[in-house]
């Protein structure tokens, strides 16, 4: 039987102890009608699938890619094995609250013409403390409907706090494997250019904060965002120009960020990464300057 929601959880050399408790968490929502994929990209143990045996649930599958493809690969071939109407993502150093399944899947089941739901995260510090306010918002809503132009102005999603109709993410191709980081935000501008967006406040998941998420490695993440933005000036031009000034303080930002975090390290910055941003912003001040029928 087709179960209502298909929770990916993809993992590359994750403790034991931290996939587990996100696997409990899945097993501990009040909604009952989901399957969890979990997906080891290639890692050279065994901890994964140690940890998916510990568990008696013939809601939890595994498998294991003979090589390592990245995130947006791990979730991709989860996506593709998925059988729910609704895809939930779950990172392995993350976890679920209790309601969280059952809360976006009503809101979908609600709102038949919304792509995706996203919600709020609390954080984790690595003494268990927890933040005191949610991380996205601040305690502040964010956006609905059609938020692309947000979504280029800033990242405001995270990956364990979205549930997205599997037809909306077929429709877009998925995650793309090229890029190594930022594919998460990547996709949720595609989504959100084809469909409308729903916010539920609800925190939804606690994010772990330690020194070996992906999103702290300054020169790769610099990259990626680099290399989406100028993926974007490519495929929607005319988008592209009519949001410039946005795009380029994005992109301007990203720069001044990335030197910034890397001297107060005590590295120098990587001149591959400032070359491409040169180049990505001298792109886009071209485009600015083509009249509109130049850019299809």
């Amino acid at each position: 039987m087709r179960p209502l929601v298909s929770v990916i959880l993809p993992v590359y050399r994750r403790p034991a102890e931290w996939l587990c408790e996100a696997i409990a968490s899945v097993r501990e929502q009040h909604l009952s009608d989901w399957e969890l994929l979990i997906v080891d990209d290639g890692s050279e143990d065994e901890e994964a699938r140690r940890a998916f045996e510990r568990f008696r649930d013939e809601r939890l599958r595994f498998y294991k890619l003979p090589q390592n493809r990245g995130p947006a690969g791990a979730r991709n071939v989860g996506a593709c094995l998925a059988r729910g109407r609704y895809l939930a993502f779950l990172d392995s150093d993350d976890r679920y609250l209790p309601h969280r399944l059952q809360r976006h899947s009503e809101l979908l089941e609600a709102h038949s013409e919304v792509g995706f739901v996203y919600g709020e995260l609390i954080g984790q510090f690595p003494d268990g403390r927890l933040t005191s306010r949610p991380l996205q918002g601040k305690g502040r809503a964010l956006p609905s409907g059609w938020i692309a132009p947000a979504l280029l102005r800033r990242s405001f999603i995270r990956t364990s706090a979205v549930t997205v109709r599997q037809a909306a993410f077929l429709s877009v191709g998925g995650f793309d494997e090229a890029l190594r980081w930022n594919e998460d935000d990547d996709l949720w501008f595609r989504l959100a250019l084809r469909y409308p967006v729903l916010f539920c406040p609800d925190p939804v998941a606690v994010y772990r904060f330690h020194p070996g998420r992906m999103s702290l490695k300054r020169t790769e993440a610099a990259r990626y965002q680099i290399a989406t933005y100028a993926k974007y000036l490519s495929w929607y031009p005319e988008l592209m120009r009519a949001l410039s000034a946005p795009l380029r303080r994005r992109l301007l930002g990203i720069g001044r960020l990335y030197v910034s975090r890397s001297l107060g390290a005590g590295c120098a910055p990587d001149r591959s990464v400032l070359g491409a941003l040169l180049k990505t912003l001298r792109q886009l001040r071209r485009l600015r300057r083509l009249v509109p029928w130049e850019c299809a």
